[in-house]
């Protein structure tokens, strides 16, 4: 520390003054994520969390997934989503429409759930739904469980970047139930989108032929 102190001391003037004030900026940061943790830290959830809570839902329940990525479903939750299909569970996905390569990818893993879950043709177009949304509305992921219960759960997951890793920084922020406006300004925009009366023209289904596997398709 005498060795630091004494290097940064050696240095310009001005250079002094940098240091000095890029400090006071790093114990300014450190002062308000303190004082962020503590007052939202407890809805700050991890991925396990996140496991755990999709795992929770009950048979014949609803999952509402607003994402830009399909980043969890073939990694962290691939056979939680699996055992919920096979709970009866509906998916509602909302995925950009400028994403073609999005598409080809939520339909390719539509139909590994058909297959693996071994749902018919019917049940697949039951439980798994994708609507098509202008792209400003999934710049972030909100997932939102049993959406027409008493008691829904809101998760909204910010986005990855190169600098924080979803092992090391996950932000994943469950949505409070009190003030009950907390979670309706996220219902409600989202069953707009989802409601067959929707307000938004551009929002449209995406075609997801489910093969009819018990005739050998």
């Amino acid at each position: 520390l005498q060795k630091d102190s004494q290097r940064i001391f050696d240095l310009p003037e001005t250079c002094q003054k940098c240091i000095k004030e890029l400090d006071n900026v790093v114990k300014s940061a450190k002062e308000i994520v303190h004082a962020t943790l503590e007052k939202f830290g407890g809805s700050i959830i991890t991925y396990h969390d996140l496991i755990e809570i999709e795992s929770s839902v009950e048979e014949n329940g609803e999952i509402w997934v607003l994402t830009s990525a399909l980043e969890l479903e073939d990694d962290d939750l691939k056979e939680v989503v699996r055992h919920n299909f096979r709970k009866k569970i509906k998916y509602v996905y909302l995925i950009p429409k400028e994403e073609k390569i999005l598409q080809t990818q939520m339909i390719d893993l539509a139909k590994d759930w058909q297959k693996d879950c071994d749902l018919s043709a019917e049940d697949a177009r039951k439980q798994i739904k994708c609507l098509l949304v202008p792209k400003h509305f999934a710049y972030m992921t909100v997932i939102i469980y049993n959406p027409y219960k008493k008691s829904p759960v809101v998760l909204v997951k910010f986005p990855v970047n190169r600098i924080y890793e979803k092992k090391k920084y996950p932000l994943i922020y469950r949505v409070d139930t009190e003030p009950k406006e907390a979670q309706k300004v996220f219902l409600d925009s989202m069953h707009d989108l989802i409601n067959d009366n929707r307000i938004c023209s551009q929002v449209e289904e995406l075609t997801i032929n489910s093969p009819d596997y018990s005739q050998g398709s």
